[in-house]
C-alpha cells in the first residue's frame, strides 16, 4: 500500500504546483488583467482596475528579479516565499506569511511599498533585508543574522538566539529576544480550501490536494467566518458596562458589514447554557468573559488603561484591556487591523467597511498601548448638541478618549461661585475691583490670586471635590477665559508692569505661586492627585519659580505657526524654558477649521510637531479641532499619531485616501491636500492674516488675506477632485469624493468672492484698468458670495459635513466688494486733483453714476462723494466732545484705560487714548440702511512702537435674534508708528438677516494685544450714499442741452424734482415719494404725447423709481407663485419702510383670465421696518395649465408709486422639476430641487421615460439610498396621489412620501412607500394615494434604491398631484 499511497501524494503534489503555476504567472504578471481593491480595504474581494486579489496557493520567487504590478497594488491572501538573493518585491500586500529561506544565504532581498500582514520570517544566514520608507511588516521573526535597512516599519521583531548581532537601521516598535528558536515562529505555507477564481481557470481534478507537510509545522488559521457561515460567537461578561456592551455590538456589527455574516452576542451566563459545537471561536470581550491566568493578568494590569491585549488561544480570542475603556480600544483595533475597517471621518458614508468572505482569527497574541501621549489625548470635535453622537463615537472608534486622563478646561470660576463669595464684606477683594461677576458669568474675571484667602477658599474646594469624587485623579486650575485679572489694573499694588510673549501683562508670577500653593495645601490630603492648567495669554510664560511636580502646564499655541523658522526657534525656547520649571508639560493646539474657509491640513507639520514633543516629554495634548470635512484625512491623521507616533504620516495619508476614494482615485485626493498642505507653509504666510498674528497665541479667526493669495491653488483644486469623483469605483467611493467636491465648492466661492487687494494706484492707466476690471467681473464676485450662504445651509442637512456654527455669521463674511478699489481710487482723486472734466476718469465715474441698469455701480460710484469726516454717520466722529457721551468703550478685561486725550488728534483737537488694552475699543450704533457702507478710522501709535498689536473695525448687525459680523483687515501698530495712518472698510450691508428686519448696527474699533503701546484713535468715519434728485435734474437737463426736451416742456419735471429735493433734505419721505411718482406721471405723459423716446422716458422712469425704492420697497418671497388646484392660495408681500416716517399704503393687484388678488387694505408700516401681509390669490375652475402674469400695485395716498409683476405658475404637479430636466447652477450633474441623501446620483440621460433626463442612482452593497425633493406644505385634509416611473433592470427601486411637522429640522411623521419595482429592462409606473395626519406640515417626495451589488435605477417623471380637496 505504501508505493500507492506515495503515488497518490506525487499527483496531488503535481496538481498543487500546476495550480500555482496557472494562479501566480497571472496573478504576478506585470500586465496582469484581473486587480484587487487596495488601501483600507486590505480583506477585500472585490475588483478594482489596478493591482490583483490572489488568493491561492503559496507563492515562490527561486529567481533573481523585480515582481509586482505595473500599476496599484496587489492583494496576496496567502504565503509567499522568497528563496533567491536579488529578488525585490513592490506594491503588494500580503494578509499570509513572508518567509525568506536559507537559499538567499549571504544575500539580500528588497522590499518596496510592501505590507506584510502576518509574520515575515528569516531563516537565511547573514541576510540584507531592504525596507523603503513605506513598507511595514506586522511582525519580523529573525532565526539567523540579518541587517534591516531603510525606513520601513516593523510593529515586532521576534530575534531568535541565533540571530543575536542583528542590526536595524530603524528600530522596530517593540524588540522581544528569545533565547532558543520557537518552532511556532516559523510559518508554515497557509492552505486554503478552494481556490478563488483566478485569470485562468483551475483545471481537473477540482478536488484540494493534500497540504504539503512543512519542515516547521503550524497550525491552520481558524476562521471566524468563511464562505458565508459563521463559526464564532461573541461572550462578554455576566454583568458588563456601556462600554464592553459597545465593544461587543461593535465587533457584531462590523463582521457583519464586511462579511454579511452576523455572529451572535452570548452574556458568559447564557453561554453556559447552550451546546456549540467545539470547534467554534469564542470571541470574549473584557474581564469576566474567560478564564486568565496569572501571567495574562499580569500582563493586561501592566498596560496602560487605555492598551489592550489580543490573544488567542485554541478557539478562544480574548480582547481585553486594564479598563473597559482599554478593552473597547481593542475591539475597535481588532476591527481595523483584521477587518480592515476604517473610520475616515465622522459619518456614516465615512466609514470604510471593505467586503469579504473570509475573516481568520489572528494567530499571534497583540498588545498595544498609548505611547505618544500617556496622560491626555483628545480632540475637541464639536458638541453633541450640534452633532448628536456621530462624532464622540468617532472618537470612540479611533481610540481618542481616555480612561483616565488629566482633567482641563477653564475652571476657576467653580472655585469661586459669586452666589457663595459675592459678599463683599465677608469677602473683600475675592473679586476685580471687589465687584463680583453677575451670577453665571464664567468669563473676563480672576479671583484675587494675590489675595491669601483666595488660597484657602481654593484648597477647601478641591478638596471637597476629591472627597465627593474619589475615583478623579486631576482637578482643572486652568484660569478662567478673557483675563479680568484684579492685578492687571495699574492701580494695584501688585500690577506686574511687564509685557509678556505674547504683548500681555506678565502675570506669571502671581498666578502660578497661587498654583503652587493651592496645590501643596491639597496635596497633604490627597498625595496623589493631579493639576492641568492652561499657559495662556496672562499667564502663557513660566515662573521664575519651579511649579509643583504635580503640576502640569499646557502651553496653548496654533502651532501652524511654526511653519515660520523665527516663530518656530521662539515656541522651541519658550517650551524648553517651560522644561525648566515643571517637570512634564502639555501641549494645546488650535485648529478650529470651521473659521477657515479652505482646507486646512498641515499632516507633514502634525508629524514634525509630535516628534519634538516627545522629545521634550508632552505627555498631555488637546486639540481644539472643530473639523470640517475639508480637513480629510487630517483628523484621522492626528488620532492615529496621538497613539503612537511610531507611525509613517505618508503611510497613514496613503491609507486615508485609498480607503476614502479607492487606489484608482487616491493620487489626485493626494495631490489635492499636498497642494493645500504647501499653501499653508508658504503663500499664506505672506498674508495680513498671518504677519499680523503669528506671534499671538492663535493665529486670527477675524481675518481671512490668505483667500487672496489661494486663488492658484483654487484653480489647480477643481480638476483634481473632478478627477477622484471620475475614478472613484465603488458607490460609497464615489459618495465621498463628490463631498469633498462640495465642500470645496465653499472654498472656491469663498476665495473666488473675497475681496481683491490693489496695491497703489500710480497713473491714469492703472486706475482706468481697475474700474474696467471692477465693472467686468463684479457681477461675478457678488453671485460667488450669494452661493456661500447656500452652501452651508445645505452641509448642515448632512452630519459629516456640517458646521459647529456658521462660518459666515461669525464673521467669515463680505459680498463681493474690495475695500481697496474703493479707498485706492478716492486717494488717487484726492492726491491727483482736481482732475480736467474731460479727464478720462471722471467720464468712467460719471458713466458709471449715470448707469441705472447697473444700479451696484452706480452707488459705487456716488459713495465717492460722500466720504468726508463732517458727513460720518457716527456722531460725534472726531471725539470732539466732553468725556464723548455718544460712544461707548469697550473693555472686556476691565485692565485697559480709555480717555479723551489732548495729545495727539488726526483732525480736531481732541482723540481717544488706549493705554494698556489687551482687549478694549470704542463703539456705538449707527443708523444705516441697506447698500453700501463705507468706514474708516484713523490710529496713531508714538515713534519707537514696537507692539505686536493689531486694530480692526468689527462691524456687527443686529436682528433681535440673529448676528452678523464684518471685519476689516487687521494692522499691526509696530509698522505704522510715528505716523496717522487710515483703516479702511467697505461692505453691502443686507436688509436682512435669515428673513429678519437689521434692528441696529454697531460700529467698534478694536485694539488688541496691545498691553505695550499707546494708541489713539480719531475720525471714525461711517458713509452710506444719500439718494436726492440732482443726479435726476442733470439728466432731464442733458434731454434740454441735446434738443430732445425744450425748456418749457420740461419745465414741470424740473420744478416737482426741485421741490422733491427740499423734501427730501427736510427728512419728509411722504411728500419726496409722492413727488417722484407725480415726475414719472408727468414724464409718461411726455411720451404719449411723442415729446419724448420710450428710451428716454424709460431712463426717467427707472432712476425716479430706483429713488422710490431707496425709501420703501415691496416684494414677494418669489416672483413665481405655484398654484395645482383652484380655490383661493395665501400670497406674502413684504412692505419695507427705509424711511424715518410711518407709511400706510393699499396694495392692488389686476385681474388676469379670472385670477383675482386681493388685499386686505390699508397696510401701515411703520419707520424703519417691514411688514409682511398676505393677499389671497383666487384661481378659477377650469384654469388651463400655464404662467400667468399679474400686475401688483403699492399706492400711496391714492398715487401708485411702485409696480411689480408676480407670475402665476399653475400646474397641477406640486414637485418641481419632476422630470429632472433642470440642472443645478452649481453642478450639472445634479438635479435642481432634489437633495441626494448619502447616496450617489445624478441627472443621466441614459434612460429616460421622456423627454432628455431621468434621476439615475447607484447602489449600496450594505443600505438602501435615497434622494428627496423639496419640501411641499400639507393641505390638511387633502388627498394627494404619488406616481412615477422606475426603470431597474437588475435591482429594485420604490419611491413614497415623508411626512414632517416642519420644514426644516423637523421630526419624521410616517413614511410611506410604493412596492418595490421588478428587476425588469422596462419602465415600470407606480402611484399611491393618501391623506397626510391632521398634525403634518410638510410632504417630501423620497426616492430609494435597495441594497444590491451594483446595478443602477433610473426614475422619472415623478408627480404629486391633489386628487381631493377637503
Amino acid at each position: 500500500m505504501k508505493p500507492i499511497a506515495s503515488v497518490k501524494k506525487l499527483f496531488l503534489m503535481l496538481l498543487m504546483l500546476t495550480i500555482m503555476l496557472l494562479s501566480f504567472g497571472s496573478a504576478f504578471n506585470s500586465n496582469a488583467v484581473a486587480h484587487g481593491e487596495e488601501g483600507a480595504d486590505i480583506r477585500s474581494s472585490t475588483t478594482a482596475s489596478n493591482g490583483t486579489d490572489t488568493q491561492g496557493y503559496t507563492a515562490t520567487y527561486d529567481e533573481p528579479g523585480t515582481y509586482g504590478p505595473s500599476k496599484g497594488v496587489d492583494i496576496v491572501r496567502n504565503d509567499v516565499v522568497v528563496s533567491v538573493s536579488g529578488v525585490t518585491l513592490h506594491d503588494i500586500k500580503i494578509f499570509g506569511n513572508l518567509l525568506l529561506t536559507d537559499g538567499i544565504r549571504e544575500g539580500e532581498v528588497f522590499l518596496e511599498n510592501v505590507d506584510v500582514k502576518g509574520t515575515m520570517t528569516v531563516s537565511s544566514k547573514d541576510l540584507t533585508l531592504h525596507l523603503d520608507k513605506k513598507s511595514k511588516i506586522d511582525t519580523l521573526a529573525i532565526q539567523e543574522l540579518t541587517h534591516v535597512t531603510g525606513q520601513g516599519k516593523i510593529d515586532e521583531a521576534i530575534v531568535h538566539e541565533g540571530a543575536k548581532g542583528s542590526t536595524f537601521e530603524k528600530a522596530p516598535k517593540k524588540v522581544k529576544k528569545l533565547s532558543t528558536p520557537e518552532p511556532s515562529e516559523t510559518p508554515a505555507p497557509t492552505q486554503t480550501p478552494e481556490p478563488t477564481q483566478s485569470p485562468t481557470p483551475t483545471p481537473e481534478p477540482t478536488q484540494t490536494p493534500e497540504p504539503t507537510p512543512a519542515s516547521t509545522p503550524t497550525s491552520q488559521p481558524l476562521a471566524i467566518v468563511s464562505q458565508g457561515q459563521a463559526h464564532a460567537v461573541i461572550v462578554k461578561p455576566a454583568q458588563s458596562g456601556s462600554e464592553i456592551n459597545e465593544a461587543a455590538a461593535a465587533v457584531a456589527d462590523y463582521i457583519a458589514r464586511a462579511t454579511g455574516v452576523t455572529l451572535s452576542v452570548y452574556t458568559v451566563a447564557q453561554l453556559d447554557g447552550l451546546i456549540l459545537d467545539p470547534s467554534t471561536i469564542t470571541i470574549r470581550i473584557g474581564a469576566g468573559s474567560y478564564t486568565g491566568n496569572q501571567e495574562l493578568e499580569d500582563e493586561v494590569a501592566a498596560l496602560h488603561p487605555d492598551g489592550f491585549l489580543i490573544a488567542p488561544e485554541g478557539h478562544e480570542l480574548i480582547i481585553t484591556g486594564p479598563t473597559p475603556v482599554g478593552t473597547r480600544n481593542g475591539a475597535y483595533a481588532f476591527l481595523e487591523k483584521y477587518a480592515g475597517v476604517t473610520w475616515l471621518f465622522p459619518g456614516e458614508e465615512w466609514i470604510d467597511v471593505p467586503q469579504s468572505d473570509e475573516l481568520l482569527m489572528p494567530s499571534e497574541a497583540w498588545k498595544d498601548e498609548p505611547t505618544a501621549f500617556s496622560l491626555r489625548r483628545t480632540m475637541n470635535m464639536g458638541s453633541q448638541t450640534v452633532y448628536g453622537t456621530i462624532r464622540s463615537e468617532w472618537q470612540r472608534q479611533n481610540r481618542t478618549l481616555s480612561a483616565s486622563e488629566i482633567t482641563l478646561g477653564h475652571n476657576i470660576f467653580t472655585i469661586f461661585p459669586v452666589e457663595k463669595y459675592g459678599d463683599t464684606a465677608k469677602y473683600p477683594n475675592f473679586y476685580p475691583n471687589n465687584k463680583p461677576p453677575a451670577p453665571g458669568v464664567q468669563t473676563g474675571w480672576q479671583p484675587c490670586y494675590s489675595n491669601p484667602a483666595t488660597v484657602t477658599a481654593a484648597i477647601e474646594h478641591i478638596k471637597a471635590y476629591f472627597h465627593n469624587n474619589p475615583k478623579a485623579i486631576a482637578f482643572s486650575l486652568a484660569a478662567n477665559d478673557i483675563g479680568g485679572y484684579c492685578e492687571e489694573n495699574p492701580a494695584h499694588p501688585d500690577y506686574p508692569n511687564k509685557i509678556n510673549s505674547v504683548g500681555v501683562q506678565h502675570m506669571s508670577e502671581i498666578y502660578y505661586k497661587w498654583v503652587n500653593e493651592v496645590v501643596e495645601g491639597v496635596l497633604q490630603d490627597y498625595p496623589d492627585k493631579w493639576f492641568g492648567l492652561y499657559a495662556y495669554q496672562q499667564v502663557m510664560d513660566p515662573p521664575s519659580f519651579p511649579l509643583n511636580p504635580r503640576v502640569i502646564p499646557v502651553i496653548t499655541k496654533d502651532r501652524l505657526a511654526w511653519v515660520d523658522p523665527e516663530v518656530e526657534a521662539q515656541g522651541k525656547a519658550h517650551l524648553e524654558a517651560w522644561s525648566e520649571k515643571a517637570e512634564q508639560l502639555g501641549w494645546y493646539d488650535y485648529m478650529l477649521s470651521y473659521v477657515y474657509p479652505l482646507p486646512r491640513v498641515y499632516p507633514h507639520l502634525v508629524e514634525q510637531l509630535y516628534a519634538y514633543a516627545q522629545d521634550q516629554n508632552v505627555l498631555v495634548h488637546h486639540w481644539d479641532m472643530h473639523p470640517v470635512l475639508g480637513d480629510g484625512p487630517q483628523p484621522w491623521l492626528i488620532a492615529k499619531l496621538g497613539w503612537s507616533m511610531e507611525q509613517d504620516a505618508d503611510t497613514l495619508l496613503d491609507h486615508w485616501y485609498e480607503a476614502a476614494v479607492g487606489p484608482e482615485a487616491a493620487s489626485y485626493l493626494k495631490q489635492y491636500f499636498e497642494l493645500w498642505e504647501q499653501f499653508w507653509k508658504t503663500e499664506a504666510t505672506d498674508s495680513s492674516w498671518f504677519q499680523t498674528s503669528k506671534d499671538a497665541t492663535f493665529l486670527s479667526w477675524n481675518s481671512y488675506s490668505y483667500l487672496a493669495y489661494a486663488r492658484e491653488e483654487v484653480m489647480q483644486s477643481r480638476p483634481l477632485l473632478e478627477s477622484a469623483v471620475a475614478k472613484a469605483q465603488t458607490p460609497a467611493q464615489k459618495t465621498r469624493a463628490q463631498q469633498l467636491l462640495r465642500q470645496f465648492e465653499y472654498y472656491e466661492a469663498s476665495t473666488l468672492s473675497y475681496p481683491r487687494q490693489i496695491k497703489t494706484l500710480n497713473n491714469d492707466g492703472e486706475v482706468l484698468a481697475m474700474l474696467n476690471e471692477l465693472e467686468q467681473t463684479l457681477e461675478v464676485r457678488l453671485n460667488m458670495a450669494k452661493r456661500r450662504p447656500g452652501l452651508i445651509e445645505e452641509f448642515n442637512r448632512n452630519p459629516a459635513q456640517k458646521y459647529p456654527v456658521d462660518p459666515i455669521a461669525r464673521g467669515a463674511s463680505w459680498s463681493g466688494w474690495s475695500p481697496d478699489e474703493f479707498w485706492q481710487l478716492l486717494r488717487y482723486l484726492e492726491n491727483n486733483g482736481p482732475l480736467d472734466q474731460n479727464n478720462a476718469i471722471l467720464q468712467r465715474i460719471r458713466s458709471f453714476q449715470q448707469n441705472a441698469a447697473n444700479p451696484k455701480l452706480r452707488e459705487f460710484a456716488h459713495l465717492l462723494n460722500r466720504i468726508d469726516i463732517e458727513q460720518s454717520l457716527a456722531e460725534d466722529a472726531s471725539f470732539e466732545e466732553e468725556n464723548v457721551p455718544s460712544w461707548n468703550k469697550w473693555n472686556p478685561a476691565g485692565s485697559a484705560l480709555i480717555e479723551v486725550s489732548e495729545e495727539y488728534a488726526s483732525t480736531g483737537e481732541r482723540s481717544l487714548r488706549f493705554k494698556n488694552a489687551s482687549q478694549a475699543g470704542v463703539w456705538k450704533y449707527v443708523n444705516v440702511n441697506a447698500g453700501l457702507l463705507a468706514s474708516s478710522v484713523k490710529f496713531y501709535t508714538p515713534p519707537g512702537t514696537t507692539s505686536k498689536g493689531v486694530i480692526q473695525i468689527v462691524i456687527e448687525l443686529h436682528t433681535g435674534k440673529d448676528k452678523l459680523v464684518y471685519y476689516s483687515e487687521a494692522m499691526t501698530l509696530a509698522d505704522h508708528a510715528g505716523q496717522w495712518t487710515e483703516l479702511t472698510f467697505l461692505e453691502e450691508m443686507p436688509a436682512q438677516i435669515n428673513g429678519r428686519d437689521i434692528q441696529n448696527i454697531l460700529i467698534n474699533t478694536q485694539i488688541k494685544n496691545a498691553s505695550d503701546a499707546v494708541v489713539y484713535v480719531d475720525d471714525i468715519g461711517v458713509y452710506q450714499v444719500r439718494y436726492g434728485t440732482a443726479e435726476l435734474i442733470e439728466l432731464v437737463n442733458s434731454y434740454i442741452e441735446e434738443g430732445k426736451l425744450a425748456g418749457a416742456q420740461a419745465q414741470p419735471m424740473i420744478s416737482l424734482l426741485q421741490t422733491a429735493e427740499e423734501k427730501y433734505q427736510q427728512n419728509e419721505s411722504k411728500q419726496y415719494v409722492s413727488l417722484l411718482a407725480d415726475f414719472i406721471e408727468e414724464a409718461k405723459r411726455l411720451r404719449s404725447n411723442n415729446v419724448l423716446s420710450g428710451g428716454d422716458y424709460q431712463a426717467l422712469a427707472d432712476e425716479a423709481f430706483a429713488l422710490i425704492r431707496k425709501q420703501i420697497d415691496f416684494q414677494y418671497a418669489s416672483q413665481e407663485f405655484r398654484t395645482t388646484h383652484a380655490g383661493t392660495y395665501k400670497v406674502p408681500v413684504t412692505i419695507k419702510n427705509n424711511s424715518s416716517e410711518t407709511f400706510t399704503f393699499e396694495l392692488s393687484g389686476n385681474i388676469t383670465d379670472g385670477i383675482q388678488l386681493n388685499f386686505d387694505n390699508p397696510v401701515t408700516v411703520p419707520a424703519n421696518q417691514s411688514s409682511t401681509v398676505e393677499g389671497t390669490l383666487t384661481v378659477p375652475e377650469a384654469l388651463e395649465e400655464g404662467d400667468y402674469l399679474m400686475d401688483i400695485g403699492l399706492e400711496l395716498s391714492g398715487k401708485t408709486v411702485l409696480q411689480t409683476k408676480l407670475k402665476v405658475a399653475h400646474y397641477t404637479n406640486l414637485l418641481k422639476n419632476p422630470g429632472f430636466e433642470e440642472a443645478d447652477p452649481a453642478n450639472p450633474l445634479l438635479a435642481k430641487d432634489w437633495v441626494r441623501i448619502g447616496s450617489v446620483a445624478e441627472r443621466s440621460n441614459e434612460k429616460k421615460q421622456n423627454g432628455s433626463y431621468a434621476f439615475k442612482m447607484m447602489p449600496d452593497p450594505n443600505s438602501y439610498k435615497e434622494a428627496r425633493s423639496d419640501h411641499v406644505t400639507v393641505i390638511p385634509g387633502a388627498k394627494y396621489r404619488l406616481s412615477g416611473w422606475v426603470y431597474s433592470e437588475n435591482s429594485q427601486a420604490q419611491f413614497g412620501l415623508r411626512q414632517t411637522n416642519q420644514a426644516t429640522g423637523g421630526t419624521s411623521l410616517k413614511y410611506d412607500f410604493t412596492a418595490a419595482s421588478n428587476s425588469i429592462a422596462e419602465w415600470q409606473y407606480f402611484e399611491l394615494e393618501l391623506v397626510p395626519r391632521a398634525d403634518a406640515k410638510i410632504l417630501q417626495v423620497y426616492l430609494r434604491i435597495l441594497k444590491n451589488a451594483g446595478a443602477p435605477v433610473w426614475f422619472d417623471n415623478m408627480k404629486l398631484e391633489i386628487i381631493e380637496m377637503p
